[in-house]
C-alpha cells in the first residue's frame, strides 16, 4: 500500500494530468467528475470505481463539487483487475476504501497487520469485480438504481421518478430490482436509512429529532418505531448499549 487519501472537491475544480509509479484506485463517494486516463474520457458518479495502471496519464474535471477516495498500491501492471466498475448493494469497496483510509491515517495497535489486510481484501474483491464484468442488463440497471438511491436516501424518491431517472418503466425497475436483490426499492431505502440512523446513535450524541431529519424519517417517532420493529431495541437501548461498549476498559 502507498498511499490512501479522501479528498472533497467543493465548487469542482481540475486536476492536471499527471501519473504514478504504482496503481491508483479511484473511487467517488459524492457528486459527479470527468475523469481523463490516456485518450479515455469516464463520467463517474457515486459508487463508480475506475482503475489507473501504473504510468498512465490521467486527470479530473468537474463543474461542482464531488468527493473520492484514492488508493495507491504496488501491484504487477497485469493484475486481474477490471479498467472501470460499479460497487456492489453493500457498498463493500468504498467500506474497505473508508477503513483503509483510517487506518491509514491512524495510529492503531496492529496498524500495519490491517492496512495488509485490508490490501488483500481491496485485491480480492476488484478480482470478483472483473469475474462479474458481463453483467446483465438488469443487473446494470439495478447497479445504476442503487448509486442514485443510495447517494439521495435521506431525501424522498418515488419508484416512478426513480424509474423515470433511468428511462425505464416503474414495473420493469421494481421486477430487476426484486430479482437481483430480493427486496423492493422502498425497503431497500428503509434498510439503507436505518443502517446510518443506527451508525449515529452508536456513534454520536445527535437527538432522535436530529438523526431521523438527516436520515429521511418524518419525525422522532417515526425513526423509533422503525428501529424497534427492525432491530427488537429502543433507540435510547442502542445508544445505551454503544455507550456501555465504548466504556468498557480495556485489558
Amino acid at each position: 500500500m502507498r498511499g490512501v487519501f479522501a479528498d472533497t472537491f467543493v465548487g469542482g475544480g481540475n486536476y492536471r494530468s499527471h501519473h504514478h509509479a504504482f496503481w491508483e484506485i479511484i473511487y467517488v463517494r459524492t457528486g459527479s467528475v470527468k475523469i481523463c486516463q490516456g485518450s479515455a474520457v469516464f463520467d463517474m458518479g457515486p459508487g463508480m470505481i475506475l482503475l489507473h495502471p501504473p504510468f498512465v496519464e490521467h486527470a479530473d474535471s468537474s463543474t461542482s463539487e464531488y468527493s473520492i477516495f484514492y488508493v495507491q498500491i504496488d501491484a504487477p501492471a497485469d493484475a486481474p483487475w477490471p479498467g472501470i466498475a460499479n460497487d456492489d448493494s453493500f457498498q463493500s469497496m468504498g467500506r474497505i476504501c473508508e477503513a483503509t483510509c483510517r487506518e491509514w491515517k491512524g495510529s492503531h495497535p496492529l496498524r500495519e497487520e490491517m492496512i495488509a489486510n485490508l490490501t488483500q481484501q481491496t485485491d480480492l474483491l476488484l478480482r470478483r469485480f472483473k469475474t462479474a464484468e458481463h453483467r446483465s442488463k438488469g443487473e446494470i440497471l439495478v447497479a445504476a438504481a442503487e448509486r442514485i438511491l443510495e447517494e439521495r436516501y435521506n431525501l424522498p424518491i418515488t419508484a416512478a421518478e426513480l424509474a423515470s431517472e433511468l428511462g425505464v418503466s416503474r414495473s420493469l425497475l421494481y421486477a430487476e430490482f426484486t430479482a437481483v436483490t430480493g427486496q423492493t426499492p422502498k425497503a431497500y431505502v428503509l434498510r439503507r436509512r436505518l443502517e446510518h440512523a443506527t451508525a449515529m446513535l452508536q456513534h454520536t450524541n445527535f437527538t432522535l429529532e436530529r438523526i431521523a431529519a438527516a436520515t429521511g424519517f418524518y419525525s422522532s417517532s417515526h425513526l423509533a418505531r422503525h428501529v424497534k420493529a427492525s432491530t427488537h431495541q429502543s433507540p435510547g437501548t442502542i445508544r445505551k448499549l454503544a455507550l456501555a461498549r465504548n466504556s468498557r476498559p480495556t485489558e
